[in-house]
């Protein structure tokens, strides 16, 4: 899972940004929930997470997701997200190169 915030020195802060590459080859991913801050997902942030097949996204911030993130996903994945955001986030996956079948979940 990744964070809406993480905690530092008794600080707290906004997660924004999902690193290029930082979580990828992770072989035990099987689901994965974005938090409601996150507003871009790096290149290949989670490829080869072959196990992987389930994406919730808790918000609607995510304005970017970069080249091969989701590159080497099991063959068809579920994404949920809220229905106001269903088509944009379809398309950011189809167009950073999802090699899976997509179903798409509006709640």
């Amino acid at each position: 899972m990744i964070q809406d915030t993480v905690k530092i020195n008794g600080k707290k802060y906004k997660v924004t940004l999902i690193a290029s590459g930082s979580c990828s080859n992770m072989k035990k991913l099987t689901k994965l929930t974005i938090g409601k801050n996150v507003k871009t997902i790096g290149k290949e942030a989670f490829k080869s997470c072959k196990k992987g097949k389930e994406i919730l996204f808790k918000g609607t911030a995510v304005k970017s997701i970069e080249i091969s993130a989701f590159l080497g996903w099991a063959k068809k994945i579920t994404v949920q997200c809220k229905k106001s955001v269903l088509k944009k986030y379809r398309r950011m996956l189809e167009d950073s190169g999802v090699s899976s079948k997509i179903t798409m979940v509006g709640k």
